[in-house]
């Protein structure tokens, strides 16, 4: 089975019709009180561990509450 990378599902998203706005989650929290997020990365409302930073900018463009440094969306 082929293993997806991130260039795969947004090219299979936008067949779909579908917007990815979020790095894919890294790991679960419960609140802001126990965060099981591993390094470098942070709790969002939604419960779930998202990567500081998503990877490199996409013609300058990043997704929902990144922004493009150097080159990298960074939180």
């Amino acid at each position: 089975m082929k293993k997806l990378n991130r260039k795969s599902l947004k090219k299979i998203s936008g067949e779909l019709g579908i917007e990815l706005n979020l790095p894919l989650p890294v790991g679960i929290c419960l609140g802001n009180l126990i965060s099981l997020c591993p390094p470098n990365s942070h709790c969002r409302a939604d419960e779930r561990c998202y990567p500081d930073i998503a990877g490199p900018c996409i013609n300058g463009q990043c997704p929902a509450g990144y922004s493009c440094r150097s080159g990298e969306c960074v939180r």
